[in-house]
């Protein structure tokens, strides 16, 4: 346990600085082709979950989805086109909920969906994310903040979930899905996520009136990146694998990096734009 918790740290050490970078400095359509690219990767791990894609196939669906992201990025340039695409994530979202709570029951299938339908949840997986986070980055001056804002968010919620579930986990919180969450962890992730956002509240200052929906963010994103790390531990069980890849030393694949902010992306965006308005978008 302790030389995993290692591995992760020294992942998280070489990960975090370049992903800030990447955020703050990269113009925005070099940060829109590395966003594409990472999410490319999930997806790749993603086709392999279903346990009967060939390597041919997954390499097909890997391109299809990288030049889907690609091209939403040239061509829905209308802030209300990246905006139906969010919406459309949170409703699969919703649809991802009921289905996580169906398994849990043990009233929903278990077994693998079909090969196009897998590919298909995939897509509604990492798309409205991306857009989600092109549309953030596209928002003026303060754009790129709320990214790295939404990525503390999620960071924070899964190291509280972390270190609360091994010291206080109790409770499990899905058995038939994954054993190793409990309620403990839960609270843990969203206490933390909280603290981040009531510190970043009160940096705010008085200037700022809608500076208290910060910490109302911060809950939202916590609890809703639950539902991505469940609903991708429902996929891993379905297919029998623990991990969904190997590409990161202590974490697994891209993919059980990436499982929280899919989830929290789309309803986070949505929210922001909420505050600050479609007139800040360039």
């Amino acid at each position: 346990m302790e030389s995993n918790l290692l591995r992760r740290i020294l992942a998280a050490i070489v990960l975090v600085p370049s992903v800030v970078a990447s955020v703050l400095w990269l113009p925005h359509a070099w940060f829109a082709g590395a966003a594409a690219l990472f999410m490319a990767v999930g997806s790749w791990e993603w086709a392999g979950l279903s346990g009967r894609a060939s390597t041919m196939q997954r390499v097909a669906y890997t391109a299809l989805t990288l030049i889907l992201m690609l091209w939403l990025s040239l061509h829905l340039r209308h802030p209300g086109a990246l905006l139906a695409a969010c919406a459309v994530g949170v409703a699969w979202w919703v649809v991802a909920l009921i289905r996580v709570v169906s398994a849990q029951r043990g009233s929903g299938a278990m077994s693998p969906e079909a090969l196009w339908l897998h590919w298909v949840l995939g897509w509604l997986v990492v798309v409205p994310a991306f857009c989600a986070l092109v549309l953030l980055h596209g928002i003026e001056a303060p754009g790129r903040w709320w990214i790295l804002l939404l990525l503390a968010f999620v960071w924070s919620a899964d190291i509280g979930a972390y270190f609360a579930g091994r010291r206080f986990g109790r409770r499990r919180l899905a058995s038939r899905l994954s054993p190793g969450k409990s309620w403990e962890g839960v609270l843990g992730g969203t206490a933390a996520c909280l603290a981040i956002g009531l510190g970043v509240a009160l940096g705010m200052g008085e200037a700022s009136p809608s500076r208290w929906t910060i910490p109302v963010l911060a809950v939202g994103v916590a609890l809703v990146s639950v539902l991505g790390d469940l609903l991708e531990s429902l996929v891993k069980r379905q297919a029998g694998v623990k991990d969904s890849g190997a590409f990161i030393p202590g974490h697994g694949g891209v993919l059980d990096r990436i499982d929280s902010l899919c989830a929290a992306a789309p309803c986070f965006a949505l929210a922001v734009i909420g505050l600050v308005g479609t007139r800040m978008l360039r």
